[in-house]
């Protein structure tokens, strides 16, 4: 299976990998076309690899930057940031035409879409233009996801055919680990507060993953996209830095595997 995966930086690309040789799927055909911070409309505007090779794949997933402007948030706002939604928009329009009418040698591609979250500090907004100010991060994400969803949804409809695109969870995902870090439900975690200041096994810095974060994702790319249940597989002797413990890996694997079996944009069925 030919595929490639574009966006930002911050997928779990090698873990990720390494999960699918562990499997004894062969050696996985991936590009990799990831700019640190850039948007759906870079690679586009910048010709690289992911937009000028789009023919050759078979499945193509991206994200979007992690500055989402939610509707709910500046409905009422009619400047730059409408502007930028609107771009963002568009470019989802733009990149999943693309998928279904040069995908695949213009068979038409799988077409994923991984919603991200904002660094832990960026939730309040840009001031006073706003007709919504969150008052917490785990808030603003809920905005987040609620918009990213409708861009997916807008592009279903502007495009021809019955083509999905399909979800990969990071948003909802970051919202679940949060809660249940509140809830006392993570290994080693006492609540929500313990679980943002880490900065050693759950979290890289204010926005990027730590490893175990990282295996979560790994598993969470893994299930939607191939269908492959997470629960009882491998979690240690990959490349990391740290290795879940058997208590953490238990905890990521049903928390991903129970997320995508009730979210039906994943498209998985049990």
């Amino acid at each position: 299976m030919d595929r490639t995966i574009i966006g930002g930086s911050g997928y779990p690309d090698q873990l990720y990998v390494q999960l699918l040789k562990s499997l004894d799927l062969g050696t996985p055909d991936l590009d990799i076309d990831t700019v640190a911070g850039a948007e759906l409309l870079y690679h586009q505007q910048n010709a690289t690899s992911g937009w000028t090779d789009t023919a050759d794949y078979e499945v193509i997933t991206v994200t979007e930057r992690a500055d989402t402007y939610p509707f709910a948030m500046y409905n009422t706002y009619t400047g730059w940031i409408n502007t930028f939604r609107n771009e963002r928009q568009t470019s989802m329009d733009t990149w999943f035409s693309r998928s279904q009418t040069v995908g695949n040698g213009g068979a038409g591609c799988d077409f994923f879409y991984h919603t991200c979250w904002p660094g832990k500090e960026d939730y309040s907004g840009v001031g006073d233009t706003q007709d919504i100010t969150p008052t917490s991060w785990r808030q603003k994400i809920g905005l987040d996801e609620t918009e990213q969803l409708a861009i997916a949804e807008r592009a279903e409809d502007n495009v021809a055919g019955d083509a999905k695109i399909w979800i990969i969870p990071g948003t909802r995902l970051m919202m679940q680990l949060y809660d249940d870090a509140e809830a006392g439900d993570m290994p080693d975690i006492t609540d929500a507060a313990d679980f943002m200041e880490d900065g050693n096994r759950w979290w890289a810095d204010d926005i990027h993953q730590g490893p175990i974060m990282a295996m979560a994702y790994a598993y969470l790319f893994l299930y939607v996209i191939h269908g492959i249940d997470p629960r009882g597989l491998a979690y240690t002797g990959f490349d990391m830095p740290l290795e879940p413990t058997a208590a953490e890996a238990s905890y990521i694997q049903n928390t991903v595997y129970n997320l995508v079996q009730s979210y039906p944009r994943a498209g998985v069925v049990a």
